[in-house]
């Protein structure tokens, strides 16, 4: 159940919009699985825990799974909004996802975990609750007179787990713009961990080709702090030691990872569709994250037209914009040419942990699709992939073999015709590119592949990559029967187990080896053809490969071939 919510939310752009003005979402929680975003060493692979919103029917009896974002809401300019919250995050639920061994969920002092919703910038009353510093409820409201020590725990009503009821959440007179909703409850960690979406509220003059680019973040180890029920427990004060998620704030903020609709950026992410050539495109630009943004479509310009949900009066013209946490901003452009437009944060958190590409980065499509590439595995994996091939080129959407659950594996994608593809096949430690065949990029029988097939996408085309898996060393070129001259340029090219990771190369002519090179890394290694005393000289070329510790693996023999000399 957890993989398929995970996969709900990465495979999908913010949610299916939901017309009207009675909205009914529900607060529940799920896992991102260990391994869809990175897997670097860095960072421990562990699920990582989200709660999100469902889109319900007003009964509550069926529901979506939970994204994040939620669903984007959408109503008219003067309308009444009524948003129905129920909470599903219950001490059962926590624990589900929570690590093995994790017996206390996470809760506010008081042992409970309410929920509540409000929408920054609308007509929405506020009936805050206030709390003692054990955590105890003293009033809600104003806080009462002679009270210097309680604080805010919710800015409005609170909705509590179920059993408990549904909250219903009203504003009248709807003003036109780009809004959050999102939890008014305890919000540096509500928000953090998922809640929160976007809201639309139409008006007359609305361009009718829009997009919605929401931006966030998660703190991995934050969201552990929560998972594991340690968030609010202060570290022991020195000598001791803390624990792992032992923490009272979002002060000591790190994110890992940077969203845009829910995904950092990954090359099997599909372009956005932004529409035809030449129109009129509102973009929406929301932030749900505790850092600033700095939206920036690549050369080009932009006109912001509104700032949380406010027309200004004067539009400003600019190629980047402010985007502080918790703001809205709306900005048109002209969509030119077809084509695809890079959007990206130029504050530069372009990474998924630490690698890049990543991040907030996305691809507008201006025009329709029209031919499909197709990229496949041969021989076709029964068990893991053998390697990756992936897009590298703008605008991406290709990442084939074994990438992270929830982003992959994305074999097909639909480009406008004209694209220009560069596909880069990745072999897995141990395994090795044999060959290209399809788009332009059959690779000659016998001849060492290049790493990258570039693809011109002017039918669909299918373009296929042939990994081999080596249990042991093998010498792939020179070949039995090869012949050279001295001086010649060659390549010495072998494949090798996962664990041999170092390799000593050198020529047997006789009985007598001469070493070529040491503590050679990869698989091929430039060789000028020596010179030899002995006339049509029978050589083989020996690869010795070792582990990490320095312990020989193996060895492997290329079949004899002959070097002419003169």
């Amino acid at each position: 159940m957890a993989w398929a919510l995970g996969l709900m939310v990465l495979m999908s752009f913010i949610g299916t919009p939901s017309y009207g003005a009675s909205f009914y979402l529900r607060a529940d929680v799920f896992s991102i699985p260990a391994g869809t975003y990175s897997t670097i060493p860095q960072l421990p692979n562990e699920n990582i825990m989200m709660w999100g919103y469902s889109s319900c029917d007003s009964t509550f009896t069926n529901c979506t799974g939970p994204t994040v974002p939620g669903p984007i809401l959408t109503a008219n300019e003067g309308e009444v909004v009524n948003i129905t919250v129920q909470n599903n995050l219950t001490s059962a639920n926590l624990l589900a996802n929570a690590p093995a061994g994790t017996t206390v969920p996470f809760a506010e002092k008081d042992g409970t975990l309410p929920t509540s919703l409000i929408v920054p910038g609308q007509n929405l009353p506020l009936n805050p609750t206030w709390i003692s510093p054990a955590g105890a409820i003293t009033s809600t409201g104003s806080r009462a007179g002679g009270d210097f020590t309680s604080r805010v725990r919710s800015f409005t009503a609170e909705t509590l787990p179920l059993p408990g009821p549904t909250n219903t959440y009203t504003f009248t007179n709807a003003k036109p713009g780009t809004y959050l909703y999102q939890s008014g409850t305890h919000p540096q960690i509500q928000v953090q961990m998922g809640l929160y979406g976007a809201l639309i509220v139409r008006a007359g003059g609305d361009p009718p080709n829009q997009v919605t680019l929401l931006l966030s973040e998660i703190d991995q180890d934050l969201h552990y702090s929560v998972q594991v029920g340690l968030y609010g427990t202060p570290p022991p004060a020195p000598p001791g030691v803390a624990k792992r998620g032992q923490r009272t704030s979002t002060v000591d903020y790190h994110p890992d990872y940077f969203l845009i609709n829910g995904n950092p950026f990954t090359f099997g992410l599909s372009p956005i569709p932004a529409g035809n050539a030449n129109q009129t495109l509102l973009i929406r630009f929301l932030n749900a994250g505790l850092m600033e943004k700095t939206p920036t479509l690549h050369n080009r310009s932009m006109t912001i037209i509104a700032e949380d949900g406010n027309v200004l009066p004067h539009p400003k013209v600019q190629y980047s914009t402010l985007l502080p946490a918790g703001k809205t901003l709306d900005a048109t452009i002209n969509t030119g040419a077809t084509g695809y437009i890079p959007v990206y944060d130029r504050a530069l958190n372009l990474t998924n942990a630490a690698l890049s590409p990543g991040g907030d980065l996305v691809y507008l499509q201006v025009g329709a699709s029209q031919f499909t590439l197709t990229v496949t595995e041969t021989p076709p994996p029964t068990g893991p992939f053998k390697g990756t091939i992936t897009a590298r080129s703008l605008p991406a959407g290709i990442n084939c073999g074994p990438v992270g659950l929830g982003l992959g594996p994305v074999c097909s994608q639909a480009y406008i015709g004209g694209t220009e593809i560069n596909l880069v096949a990745t072999p897995v430690p141990g395994s090795l590119l044999i060959s290209w065949a399809g788009g332009g990029c059959d690779t000659p029988a016998g001849a060492i592949p290049p790493p990258n097939c570039m693809v011109t996408m002017n039918a669909d085309t299918n373009v296929t990559a042939t990994f081999t898996e080596f249990t042991s060393i093998k010498v792939l070129a020179p070949k039995a029967g090869d012949v050279f001259h001295p001086g010649d340029n060659t390549t010495i090219w072998w494949g090798a187990p996962a664990n041999a990771v170092k390799f000593t190369l050198r020529y047997k002519v006789g009985n007598k080896f001469t070493t070529i090179a040491s503590n050679v890394t990869g698989n091929t290694y430039p060789w000028v053809v020596p010179v030899l005393p002995k006339t049509n000289a029978s050589v083989v070329v020996q690869v010795i490969g070792y582990d990490a510790k320095g312990k020989k693996v193996g060895t492997g023999n290329s079949g004899k071939f002959t070097i002419l000399v003169p």
